[in-house]
Parts: C-alpha cells; structure tokens; sequence
C-alpha cells in the first residue's frame, strides 16, 4: 500500500471534508493558557490572547462550535484527553495541517514528471519528443556505448565526469544511500535522460543519490547496430551482384538506399 498526503489551507470546508473522508487531521497550532484548564462541562478550550508556544495534535470531528480534538496530554486532560476547539481559536491560531490517508502504490507511473500536459495545448508527438537538457541529469548518469564512454552527442559521458560525480557524492552529507539504475533494453538515451529526471529528486528527498547507466539500446539504435554489424558480410555476398543492401541509418538520418 502507499500514502496520500495532502496539506490543509485556512478553509474550514476542507477540513470538514477532510474529517469526512479520513477520519483525522495532523495540525500544529499556537497554544495559550486557555489549554491548560479545559472547563470539565462544556469540554470548551476557552480562547486567551496570551502565548504559550506551538503544539502539535490531532483533529478527530467537528460540530457547528469547532473541532474536537485529541490531545497527547493524557486521559486528565479534557474529556479524557478530548476537547472542543472553538473555530475563532482555530482562525487565530492554526499553523499546518496535514491529512493523510492509505492509498494504492502505482508504481508504473511514479517515474513520470511532476507537470500534466494537455492535448488541447500540446500535440502527442511534442510531447514524446521532449527530452531534458544535460545540464538537468548532469551528475546522475554515464553514457555508455559497446562499453566505451559515449563521449559526444546531447548526453555526452566521459571519465573526467565520473570522476566529478564521484568527488562531489564522496565530500557530501545529504546521502545515506546510492543507487546504481541500470536502464534495461530498447531504451534510447533520450527516453533514459527523461526517466532520470524525473526520478532524481525522489531519491534524493530520501536521501538517496542516484546514478544511472545510459545505454544506446532504443530500437533504432539496436536496427542500426544489427544492420550496420552485418553490412561487412552482406557486401562480401553480393560483391558480384546487385547492389541490395538497404541502409537504414545514414549519417544525416532518415533512410537512405545504395
């Protein structure tokens, strides 16, 4: 299972229907010395103007005078540590707010970047095409290809730039953790450079840096490998012959014939 998080603003219906849908709402708040005696009959925390400091609890329901609370001061405390907090109190003084909740994991999709994209303002092929800047994902891959460093090109990898990564992951304190991500077949670097900016600063709000290997393994690239490998043995073939070999990668790109 997953968890779905969601902050609270100053809105009073989103907490209703937050204690609708969840149950409970994790807030901090200013407290005053109007907490320190709950009236035993009304369950009311009587709102003061003076300031105590900040205090964390949480909000379990609500009537047309507030929200009842669940403090962590013990059962003494309130109705058995439940009291009313008035809504002027709750303006006054609210700070945060969260509402948490189970939810289903999606794992086939968490990769993807953070911003939607509408059809209506942006046609399907741009967007496929969209691939990010080195300069985004540089630090967290290497390039390589038939096992040398990739080292020209829109992703461009080399030793000197592993090296960098390595020095500046080594001096840092912001990482438990590293992982090596290698991209599995039929992945260009293209969509490689795409997952691995979505994904980075995941990892590394968890303290976990992430490191990736690019591999020229799209299906275009692994067409051209196959025909462009064996284009030595299909010319020694048909040396007496018509030319028939067709080329499906030309330096300039596109398809050329010879």
């Amino acid at each position: 299972m997953g968890l779905s998080r969601r902050w609270l603003g100053i809105r009073v219906s989103d907490y209703h229907a937050a204690l609708n849908e969840a149950g409970a709402v994790y807030c901090s708040a200013t407290v005053h010395s109007g907490w320190e005696e709950v009236d035993k009959n009304t369950e009311v925390i009587k709102l003061e103007s003076d300031d105590l400091g900040g205090h964390a609890f949480a909000i379990v329901g609500h009537n047309k005078d507030g929200f009842w609370i669940q403090n962590s001061w013990g059962g003494r405390w309130g109705n058995n540590g439940v009291a009313l907090w008035t809504y002027e109190d709750w303006h006054a003084n609210i700070m945060d707010a969260w509402v948490l909740r189970l939810a289903l994991p999606t794992p086939q999709i968490w990769h993807l970047p953070v911003s939607g994209i509408s059809e209506a303002g942006r046609g399907k092929a741009e967007f496929f095409d969209q691939s990010p800047p080195r300069a985004e994902i540089a630090g967290h891959f290497v390039h390589l290809d038939d096992g040398r460093f990739h080292d020209h090109g829109r992703y461009w990898s080399n030793l000197d730039d592993v090296h960098a990564t390595a020095d500046l992951v080594a001096d840092s304190s912001d990482y438990d953790h590293l992982l090596f991500y290698a991209h599995g077949g039929l992945n260009s670097p293209k969509d490689s450079a795409r997952r691995i900016a979505a994904m980075k600063e995941t990892f590394k709000d968890n303290r976990v840096y992430p490191y990736h290997f690019m591999y020229d393994t799209g299906v275009m690239e692994e067409i051209k490998d196959v025909l462009l490998g064996k284009e030595e043995a299909v010319e020694e073939r048909d040396r007496d012959g018509p030319p028939i070999f067709i080329r499906l990668w030309s330096s300039g790109g596109g398809f050329a014939v010879r």
